[in-house]
């Protein structure tokens, strides 16, 4: 059974502007992480302290 629903599975890219275009019009929460890589949008995992730190430093 899992062979067929992998063999249906679809998949849609998004080009940067249908990205821009959903947070727009709400269909992406802005409050959530998320990134367009390769057409595909990936939930990001929450910046750690030791992210932010060197991220702080970077900052002029």
């Amino acid at each position: 059974m899992a062979n067929v629903a992998a063999e249906h599975a679809r998949y849609h890219r998004y080009t940067v502007d249908d990205y821009h275009r959903m947070g727009e019009v709400g269909i992406l929460d802005p409050q959530q992480r998320m990134e367009l890589v390769e057409g595909a949008i990936i939930d990001m995992a929450p910046i750690g302290s030791h992210h932010s730190g060197l991220f702080d430093d970077l900052d002029p």
